[in-house]
Formats: structure tokens, sequence, C-alpha cells
């Protein structure tokens, strides 16, 4: 048998560098944007490696894409890294969870008819026709398959309350905790710079998604702070709870806004008060504290906890760049909502 050999980090940090340096970024995000209809750019995709037929074809393939990424250089790693790189490929199937949930309980939802589950390596596969097929609670969980500590109970919890009040929304937070909570523990795992990095950076992602709900309820839901604080994530940067509790007691997009300190508030002083600007500047901000980390010269290893949210990055702008195009948005529109592009 031939023995394993662990890749010292320097080569990690190397190989790295190098992959990054191959992504889909830059120019070459810029010139795929231009593509003026569905059918042409599945033919510029090509040019870049991506030889897709379809919509649907498209977006399970950038997921998988993802995922392998991911694994090839958890191969490498020693193992609570590689623990933390593999909690991040599960955001597909925490998707899937939330995908089939919503088929079940949603009228809407059922009557669009088809489920497309990502089919992602190293993750659970997910039966749209069992799925469709069960006739009760029971065999329905019976087709939800477990990823570690989310197994069938922590389902029933989740299935419980949805058939008790119909709150979708909840639902979707409820496994959002479960995926959050696994990213932090594994993270907190890695005792070294490179864990204290991932937990930095994840924190921030937290802070982001809080604030986003939080300012989307209060341009659109108005639910009371008691409500909305079960949906908050855990583990956020520079909001806890009870801070996020008290932006919640404000009424209006500005009002929250003018409320918010540090970095965050210097992120969007010269942004305008349209909600998806808003969340662009929020999440370009985490982008480029990302690169910035990926960057880092003084300390290299840190690239480590960057890569995987690099790999997250440029997944989101390919998904940006195909629904923008498919939906006939001009060019220079999409490449206002890509990330890292400026």
């Amino acid at each position: 048998m031939i023995p394993e050999i662990q890749a010292s980090l320097d080569f990690v940090v190397a190989r790295l560098h190098g992959i990054v340096a191959n992504a889909i970024k830059g120019e070459t995000l810029e010139k795929l944007a231009r593509s003026t209809t569905e059918e042409l750019l599945l033919r510029n995709l090509k040019s870049v490696g991506i030889d897709c037929k379809s919509r649907a074809d498209f977006h399970d393939f950038i997921y998988s894409r993802e995922a392998e990424r991911l694994e090839k250089v958890a191969r490498l790693l020693p193992s609570h890294e590689a623990a933390f790189y593999h909690a991040l490929q599960a955001r597909s199937y925490f998707y899937n969870v939330k995908l089939a949930l919503h088929w079940r309980y949603s009228r809407g939802e059922r009557e669009a008819g088809d489920m497309s589950f990502h089919t992602v390596h190293n993750m659970p596969r997910f039966d749209a026709n069992a799925i469709e097929n069960a006739r009760d609670r029971k065999a329905f969980l019976q087709c939800i398959p477990p990823y570690k500590s989310f197994d069938g109970k922590a389902l029933l919890v989740i299935v419980e309350n949805l058939e008790n009040d119909g709150d979708l929304m909840l639902a979707d937070s409820e496994v959002d905790h479960a995926y959050y909570n696994l990213l932090w523990e594994t993270a907190r795992g890695i005792r070294s710079v490179i864990g204290q990095e991932a937990c930095r950076l994840l924190g921030i992602e937290i802070d982001i998604i809080n604030l986003a709900s939080l300012m989307r309820n209060a341009l659109t839901y108005s639910f009371e702070p008691a409500a909305m604080s079960r949906l908050w994530l855990e583990h956020g940067s520079l909001y806890s709870r009870e801070k996020l509790v008290e932006l919640a007691k404000k009424g209006t997009l500005p009002e929250i806004r003018s409320a918010l300190h540090g970095k965050y508030a210097r992120v969007l002083a010269n942004v305008g008060n349209d909600l998806h600007l808003v969340e662009n500047a929020l999440w370009e901000h985490f982008y480029q504290e990302v690169h910035h980390s990926f960057l880092a010269i003084e300390n290299p290893k840190l690239c480590i906890a960057a890569y995987p949210f690099l790999v997250l990055f440029e997944t989101l702008n390919l998904g940006r760049l195909y629904e923008g195009i498919y939906f006939g948005i001009p060019s220079q529109n999409i490449l206002d909502i890509m990330l890292g592009v400026s």
C-alpha cells in the first residue's frame, strides 16, 4: 500500500494561489457578461471549461464544481482544516433540505412542479420522485437523508413547527442555523491562526446575513423584534443578538442605517437606501475582506481560511451572470451586481 503523505501547508498555499489565478473573475467575467443571449453565453462558457446545455444543467454544474474544488484542497489539508472545507461543501445539502420543505409545504411551489436538487460530491443524494410521492410526514422524513448532526430528529422538530404555524421563513432559518453551527464548530476546531481567521470571516458573513434580514424586515415584513430574533444566526462578528434586537426596534431602513456603527456604517456611507444596493455593498465588503486575507503577505497561511469563500463568490458571480442574461438584464447592470469585479 502506498503511504499517504500529508502535503506541507507551504505547498497548499502555493497551490491555492495557482488555482485562484485561473479562477473565472475580472476581465473574463466581464467578457461573459457581454453575452447578449442565453445561447451565446452557453457557447462562451465553453471557453472557460463550462460545457452545459441548459439553465438547470448550468446551476447543477457550478455547485458541483464548487464542492469538487473544495474537496481537492481538503485532501491536502490536516484533519481539522479539512473538516472545515467539508462543512462548507454541505451548503448544497442544506439548500436541498430547504427546497424539499418548500415543495411539500408551499402550495405555490408544489404547483410549480419541478424540484431541481443540487447533486454534489460527497453529499447525500435527494430522490425527487420519492419526495413527491411521500404520502405523510413519516414517509417524507424518511426521504430526507441525514448529514452529520442534522438527522431525522432535528428535521422532525422543524417539520412539526412548520405543520403548526406554516412559517417557511422560520423553517429556512432553522436549517440555516444547523448549517452555520456546523461551520462554526469546525472553524473553532482549527487550533491555529487559520482557525482564528476562518472564525473572523465567518463572523462577518453572519453579520451581513443578519443585517440583510433585519433590513428586509423593515422594508417588507414588519415583524416584531421578538419574532425576528428567532431568525438571527449566532456568532456574528460585531452584532450580537442583543444589538440586533435594538436595531430591530428602528422603524425604517434609514433609521437602521443611522444606528449602525463601525465598519458597516462606513461601508454604507455613500450607498443609497435601495435595498439591493445596500446588500451588494455589504457583500462586496465581505469579498474585499476575504481577498485581503487571501493575499496576506505577513501570514500567507491565512489564504487557507479565505480560499473557500473565494470559491463561493465565484459560484455566486457565475449564478448571477447566468440569471442576468437569462432574464435579459443589460450587461452593465449585471456587472454592477458582480462581487470583486471592479
